[in-house]
């Protein structure tokens, strides 16, 4: 018997799922191109992500001592990527031109950001520092000195006096048990001072025997 001729096709299915199988080409190096591709991709996303994340923020340009008052060149700005909860205590690269004169309050490294609390406001005027002088009532004029006073500080050692420091100028005199002057516990007067003399009136005070003497009255007597 002669078979009878036909106009259908026979379906060919491809050999990809014939076997339910990607051809062992395809599915080696092919397939690893293509994973490869999309991790470059995600990774490129990734990189740009964390450039665009980035914040201007005060860092330390150089080594920055405690006490030291803000100046020019002592701080610029870095680029970073922080949690916001992190980046709010941190002082923002906007304000690094306000900062000057403000006092440091711990030492930083080099590249150190700056935090909101390192600083406080300066404690004296030019940026100098702020020191208490604990001194008997009656070495330092009878404890009459007054806000706006200047006063200079006298060594006596071994029978000889030395200026320690000159000008100086009152910024509070206060007697730290009640609070009044002309108390002989407790008296001490604060004074302006910059970092050298700072050193100077610590040695002072740590041996003893000086005098702070009134220079110019708070009326320019």
């Amino acid at each position: 018997m002669t078979p009878r001729p036909t106009n259908e096709a026979t379906p060919v299915r491809p050999a990809a799922l014939a076997g339910g199988r990607w051809p062992a080409r395809l599915s080696g190096a092919h397939l690893l191109v293509a994973v490869a591709g999309i991790l470059a991709v995600l990774a490129n996303l990734a990189v740009l992500r964390s450039v665009d994340d980035r914040v201007p923020v005060v860092v330390a340009r150089t080594d920055v001592a405690a006490g030291e008052a803000v100046g020019p060149g002592l701080f610029t700005t870095a680029l970073v990527d922080v949690p916001p909860e992190v980046l709010a205590g941190l002082v923002p690269g906007s304000e690094l031109t306000t900062l000057e004169g403000s006092v440091v309050t711990r030492s930083l490294a080099a590249s150190e950001v700056l935090r909101r609390s390192d600083l406080v406001a300066p404690a004296a005027p030019g940026g100098r520092l702020a020191m208490s002088i604990p001194v008997d009532p009656a070495r330092a004029v009878g404890g009459r000195l007054v806000e706006g006073d200047r006063v200079d500080v006298v060594r006596v050692a071994d029978g000889s006096a030395s200026f320690v420091a000159t000008n100086l100028t009152v910024l509070a005199v206060a007697d730290s048990d009640r609070g009044a002057l002309g108390s002989p516990r407790g008296f001490f007067v604060v004074v302006a001072v910059d970092r050298d003399q700072t050193l100077a009136l610590a040695e002072t005070i740590a041996a003893g025997g000086f005098e702070v003497v009134l220079s110019t009255g708070a009326e320019g007597a």
